[in-house]
């Protein structure tokens, strides 16, 4: 037999023909499911059939024996190997594995891919699988699913066997199946939204009442350094530990507040994937600690090197509560605006039940990247917009060494200078200050503004993710619906010739249109009497470069398109008929009618396009409407006819195919016809991008150089109160008034 296993397009004809082609006689008694079995057997342990004698009627019996012709020869090869010492051979012998892989090249079927290296990806032929488990159950345990052979009859269980599968490849693939990656469940975006609506209607209260709880604490720590009125025992020079008390009350209730992110943050820690969240956590920690070491040391630093004396020993270190609590709340402010937008997003996706999709695509006209709309589903849209975005992995990569350092910064400010009691003070800045207010704003807060905007045009993108793919793209492909959506063609009037009527004209012009998916068919079938289920049927369709197309209809030869395209093709028209923006069409090359079409500019679509244009993004004429060129384009909405492309008719053909594939998942969700969310989308997806780098980069800056002046203060500070904690909470506030003003530019476009 020629072909391998594995190799055959269908085994009952290949069966078949083998017996058809059999030279010897065949027992009558040998059915095709018997010799069906024998070939299963065969490709289960990829061996030949060993010859054996003239064909019994007995199936059992031959199959049996080639069983048991296998497990001799497995006995006596295993035998070989252990005869043979290592490092000695005896004179005309092969040591045991060179015989082993001598006799498996001798009798084995060449590899076939991943198939050869053990079992089959594919299930055998229903053919094969009803002989072989029509067999008796001796056979069926006989042989493994996975072509190894298990053993039976006399062959002994502890004696090892060639074909036997190992322990540990059984072993190294349950590792495998353990640390293989599992994609998580995506979901619609209604139950994405349905699942996110009260959870984000919780954190704005939580939100709200941490706010709340926050500003208390806030005025507590600027009322003594600029001598706000405040209530004597709440003080701490008077009171100290009656202040600590409430500014560490005050604190552990905001973190109640955020007990989420608290939460993730040790978790992320004890994973040993720390982020923004963990480094939060471990300021709130060094806070409390510090709060504590104040009272525990509080006898030791009542004196100061210079000798002078404080009136309370208390005085010397500041608990730096409120910058903790700053941390925690803006942090549940970040989390509250990622998610509320990610509820914008998707609640706009699931407004209608087919939206049109955008994608980004490889090398897709001229060998550039490019963002075409095409009719689609929502697959993969929730799980590309919860990705972790560029700030949480930039985060996870800075917070461990941030709180390496923070430690290794305290132990140089307080062992280092001999000063032990120093270090839950010293601790507590510096890790404070590698926690920001806007650790978790340089990516939500401009999500949260393009969301809204594009919430209005109805249109949605996929986070973080979808804007890094909208700033590779250099052009988008726009079609006729775009251009002229809704009712922005209409059909002015009709005028038939010769002895056609006007039923007849009309059908034939709409089975045209509706086969070269132009945007007239919409204006013609919007008038005409002739319903979608009358048009006729069109053989012979082709679109033609100069601005038209034709087919074969009930045995009439059909053109339609423009006055010069039908001048091309040889008909002649009157003087009188040479008409803009109306469609001829010819019989038999005889002119049978043309329609006066009115195209309204829309004053969004106009907007659009010079907003693609501002913004160095191309626009990809890929029209089946013979009448769009750039030339009409800058006639009807003012747009520099040098800033459009128009390919030639094959490419705008296969760029506007309703059937080509797209591949990746969607990075906007469309569900409005126009250019409008079309460009919307693209320029805010971009817009999305270019704001979150430049408030990351903010972010780092702000987080490095609080990291480094803190360190700095509090190694070189003659006194503690060099690093007071409301001059931390301003060093913040300033950095995420800059991040915030940032933000606002986002949909400023």
């Amino acid at each position: 037999m020629n072909k391998k296993p594995g190799d055959h397009g269908d085994d009952l004809a290949e069966f078949k023909e083998l017996i058809g082609s059999e030279p010897s006689p065949v027992d009558e008694e040998i059915s095709l499911d018997s010799i069906m079995a024998e070939y299963k057997y065969e490709s289960v342990t990829k061996r030949r059939r060993p010859p054996s004698a003239a064909p019994v009627s007995d199936d059992t019996a031959r199959l049996m024996k080639v069983a048991e012709e296998m497990k001799k020869f497995a006995r006596s090869a295993e035998s070989m190997r252990q005869e043979q010492t290592p490092g000695t051979q005896r004179v005309g012998e092969q040591p045991a594995e060179k015989y082993r892989a001598a006799e498996k090249a001798e009798t084995s079927p060449e590899p076939l891919g991943e198939k050869a290296r053990g079992g089959f990806e594919e299930p055998f032929a229903p053919e094969l699988e009803e002989a072989f488990f029509g067999l008796p159950d001796d056979f069926q345990k006989a042989f493994s699913p996975s072509g190894d052979f298990v053993g039976s009859g006399s062959m002994d269980e502890d004696e090892p066997s060639e074909h036997a599968r190992p322990k540990k490849s059984i072993l190294k693939a349950l590792r495998r199946h353990l640390r293989r990656k599992i994609e998580p469940e995506e979901t619609t975006p209604e139950q994405a939204c349905a699942k996110l609506t009260p959870y984000v209607a919780a954190l704005r209260l939580r939100a709200a009442v941490a706010l709340f709880l926050f500003l208390p604490l806030l005025y507590i720590t600027f009322a003594q350094p600029y001598g706000w009125p405040m209530p004597a025992f709440i003080t701490y020079r008077e009171q100290p530990y009656t202040y600590l008390l409430v500014t560490a009350l005050l604190q552990i209730l905001v973190m109640l507040c955020g007990t989420d992110i608290i939460a993730r943050g040790f978790s992320d820690l004890y994973h040993l994937r720390p982020g923004t969240e963990t480094l939060i956590s471990i300021s709130c920690l060094a806070s409390i600690l510090n709060v504590l070491s104040i009272v525990a040391f509080a006898n030791e630093v009542k004196t100061l090197a210079d000798g002078s004396q404080l009136v309370n020993g208390f005085i010397g270190f500041l608990p730096y509560s409120a910058v903790s609590a700053g941390s925690v709340f803006f942090g549940l402010m970040g989390h509250y605006t990622m998610l509320n937008a990610r509820r914008r997003s998707y609640k706009t996706a699931s407004a209608v039940s087919d939206p049109d999709i955008v994608t980004l695509e490889d090398r897709l006209w001229d060998d550039l990247s490019g963002f075409s709309r095409k009719p689609g589903g929502t697959a993969g849209f929730v799980t590309r917009t919860e990705l972790p975005d560029m700030a949480q992995r930039t985060m996870s990569f800075l917070a461990p060494l941030l709180i390496i350092a923070s430690l290794v910064l305290a132990f140089m400010v307080s062992f280092g200078q001999g000063k032990a009691y120093r270090f839950f003070w010293a601790w507590s800045a510096i890790s404070a200050s590698a926690a920001p207010f806007g650790a978790m704003l340089p990516v939500a807060l401009p999500f949260s503004k393009v969301a809204k905007r594009l919430e209005h045009m109805r249109a949605a993108i996929a986070g973080w993710s979808a804007a890094k793919s909208f700033s590779e793209g250099t052009f988008a492909v726009v079609g006729d619906i775009d251009l002229f959506p809704g009712d922005m063609v209409t059909l002015n009037g009709l005028k038939v010739f010769g002895r056609y009527s006007y039923e007849k004209v009309t059908s034939i012009a709409a089975s045209l249109l509706a086969v070269s998916g132009s945007g007239i068919y919409r204006a013609l079938s919007s008038v005409s009497s002739t319903p979608s289920g009358g048009l006729r049927s069109v053989t012979s369709f082709e679109h033609y470069e100069g601005g038209g197309v034709g087919g074969e209809i009930d045995g009439d030869r059909v053109l339609l398109g423009s006055s010069a395209f039908l001048l091309r093709m040889g008909i002649r028209l009157p003087k009188e008929l040479n008409i803009k923006n109306a469609v001829f069409v010819a019989v038999n090359m005889d002119i049978a009618g043309i329609f006066a079409i009115n195209y309204i500019p829309d004053e969004d679509v106009e907007a659009a396009l010079h907003l693609l244009e501002r913004h160095s993004i191309t626009a990809v004429l890929a029209v089946r409407d013979f009448n769009i060129s750039p030339l009409m384009l800058k006639k009807l909405f003012g747009i520099d006819s040098e800033r459009l492309e128009y390919p030639p008719i094959e490419d705008r053909l296969a760029l506007s195919d309703p059937d080509r594939e797209i591949s990746g998942r969607p990075a906007a969700v469309l569900t409005r016809e126009g250019l409008t969310p079309y460009a919307e989308s693209i320029v805010g997806g971009s817009r999305l991008h270019r704001i979150s780098k430049i408030n990351l980069f903010v972010n780092v800056i702000s987080t490095l150089g609080g990291l480094f002046l803190s360190f700095l203060l509090a190694y070189l500070g003659t006194s503690e109160m060099s690093l007071a904690p409301h001059n931390m909470v301003m060093y913040m506030l300033l950095w995420l008034l800059l991040v915030t003003v940032i933000s606002q530019t986002a949909s400023k476009y």
